[in-house]
């Protein structure tokens, strides 16, 4: 099936990202780009966001994510993070830049690691951008999703369950909150 070069979300995304997001993201912003990054063709499993945005790989991109696998729909929320982060005014692009030039997006992926900072992280705004991306993904996956198998560490998530609650108390009482995103200064935090 050919897919457009860029699209709303359908009605089934936006059902079921708005038990999450609640009034938090504007989604008649948001789109769904088929294509590449800067024009070029993604010959990765890498997706992005540019502002409200959102740019799959093309064999990757699907016409309905509420129709995807839970890893699939897991992997559509974090994105979609990214645009929420956006609207609140956070710059991606440049904190982006940041956290490559620190490592974060190598082989190890070290900018997405949160795990450690559970126990004695107190403010959600303390992550950085991908670091929120995944937990409120991972919390997604948790709370929302019935468990399909496709995602890999879905009993981690769902053990974690209580913890995810616990960092995204502000976030589940107010998702248009702006203080939200991440603080001045958390791209800076070690990367493990």
């Amino acid at each position: 099936m050919r897919f457009a070069p860029r699209r709303p979300l359908t009605a089934a995304e936006i059902a079921l990202v708005q038990p999450l997001f609640r009034d938090g993201l504007d989604y008649m912003q948001i789109r769904i780009q088929s294509g590449g990054w800067l024009g070029l063709p993604h010959m990765t499993r890498a997706a992005l966001a540019h502002g409200n945005t959102l740019v799959f790989p093309p064999r990757l991109v699907h016409h309905d994510f509420a129709e995807a696998n839970d890893a699939t729909k897991v992997w559509f929320v974090h994105e979609l993070v990214h645009a929420w982060q956006w609207q609140r005014g956070f710059r991606l692009w440049r904190h982006g830049a940041r956290l490559a030039l620190r490592g974060g997006y190598g082989k190890l992926q070290r900018a997405y690691r949160y795990q450690h900072l559970l126990p004695h992280t107190e403010r959600f705004c303390d992550l950085n951008m991908e670091q929120q991306a995944d937990l409120i993904a991972h919390y997604f996956d948790a709370a929302f999703l019935q468990g399909d198998g496709s995602v890999h560490d879905r009993t981690r998530h769902v053990e974690q369950l209580p913890h995810y609650r616990a960092l995204l108390a502000d976030f589940l009482v107010n998702p248009c909150n702006l203080a939200l995103v991440p603080a001045r200064g958390a791209h800076r935090a070690p990367l493990v």
